[in-house]
């Protein structure tokens, strides 16, 4: 029996139903949070004080969609071990009194993780706080410091919103692009935002998308970065990429996406590779492309889209954690044909153009397999609809 076993089971449970608020009354009022990175992972440097910051950064931790969670004792109390993708990426013990966690401590270090799986534990004795507890200098009133993320492409509708994300949960989150002075085709500006840097989040875009244009840019820019995350010391690359770049397709767009994801994983830097599925955001720019005189000519392949605020939540907490050194696939909760989306997103907004269901009408220059665009059974599903994301998202003007 695990002792204080149902304050824990408490937490647990507050976290499962996704319940924030049940979090922080689980936390006395001053409770205090150590966390152990190891320099392998973002971490603040200094302990967190109180409950409502304490609570707002285990949420991170424990309310992700991705992660399982099971009750273990630590260190001969209660704990919660956090799994993901079938590794255990934090270990979370704790400090009880009465009903409440007066002091918490949190593992993510990974070469203190070695010894766990998500199954069990691998041995039955378990290891000394002191083996597990971060030992960095905890001083008073000094507020405490999370990671410098630099975002590539900072400025766009994915990038200021992950830098907006990551600015609210208390990290340095560095916005880069050409217009603050940062060009990763001809590496200008690239050492110097760089210096220091933790974690460096890409999810630039090509201007153009010709094939010779778009596979340049991806595979230009990823060798630059790289190259200049390697002389940075930068423990942590996350790349927002495609879903559909591993299958049988002949679009020339996911060929430069592709050929990214292989400089990526070859590069030797920690890494995560998240796949979306096609935008919400994308509806207009498809019309656009797909024209014929009045109408619109659009398969109906299989779609699960996504609305870009919730692709930079899903960035936003991968660039947070731990590397997976793997890929990761995100979706809206709706399937529809491509066509279709088009269609509801067009008549929503009073566009009197048609859109033609057409098997043979290619979808970017290409013709796809019906499932080309459907995530993998696994994938990361969030909850925006088509029909809560129209009225507030007008057209741009």
């Amino acid at each position: 029996m695990i002792p204080d076993g149902r304050v824990a089971r408490g937490l647990l449970a507050a976290a499962e139903a996704g319940d924030a608020r049940g979090v922080e009354r689980m936390l006395d009022p001053g409770v205090i949070l150590t966390v152990d990175g190891g320099g392998h992972v973002p971490a603040p440097v200094t302990a967190i004080e109180g409950a409502t910051d304490v609570a707002a950064y285990l949420a991170d931790v424990l309310l992700s969609g991705r992660t399982t969670l099971r009750i273990e004792a630590v260190n001969g109390g209660p704990g919660i071990v956090v799994c993901r993708r079938g590794m255990v990426t934090g270990i979370l013990g704790m400090r009880v009194h009465g009903r409440r966690i007066l002091e918490a401590w949190l593992i993510v270090n990974p070469d203190k993780l070695t010894r766990w799986n998500c199954g069990r534990l691998v041995t039955d004795r378990p290891a000394p706080r002191s083996e597990l507890v971060s030992t960095a200098h905890v001083l008073p009133n000094e507020r405490h410091t999370m990671a410098k993320i630099v975002v590539i492409g900072g400025s766009g509708l994915i990038g200021s919103k992950v830098v907006a994300k990551l600015t609210a949960h208390g990290h340095e989150a560095v916005p880069a692009s050409p217009n603050s002075g940062v060009n990763t085709i001809t590496g200008e500006g690239l050492s110097d935002v760089m210096s220091g840097a933790d974690v460096v989040v890409d999810v630039s875009n090509s201007p153009s998308f010709a094939p010779d244009d778009v596979m340049e840019f991806f595979t230009t820019s990823t060798t630059n970065l790289i190259a200049a995350e390697r002389a940075a010391g930068v423990g942590h690359h996350v790349a927002l990429t495609v879903v559909g770049t591993d299958r049988p397709n002949s679009i020339a767009y996911f060929a430069a996406k592709a050929a990214q994801e292989k400089l990526i994983r070859e590069s030797g830097i920690p890494y995560s590779l998240v796949h979306a599925t096609q935008f919400f955001e994308f509806i207009s720019g498809i019309a656009a492309v797909s024209g014929k005189d009045e109408a619109i000519h659009l398969p109906d392949n299989l779609v699960q889209p996504i609305a870009a605020e919730d692709v930079a939540t899903a960035i936003g907490r991968t660039a947070a954690g731990a590397p997976l050194n793997a890929d990761i696939e995100i979706a809206g909760p709706e399937i529809m044909g491509l066509d279709e989306m088009v269609r509801r997103g067009l008549t929503f907004r009073g566009d009197p153009r048609d859109v033609v269901t057409d098997p043979e009408a290619p979808y970017f220059g290409a013709r796809m397999e019906e499932r080309t665009l459907m995530p993998v059974d696994g994938a990361e599903v969030f909850e925006t609809t088509l029909a809560e994301w129209l009225p507030a998202n007008p057209p741009r003007v």
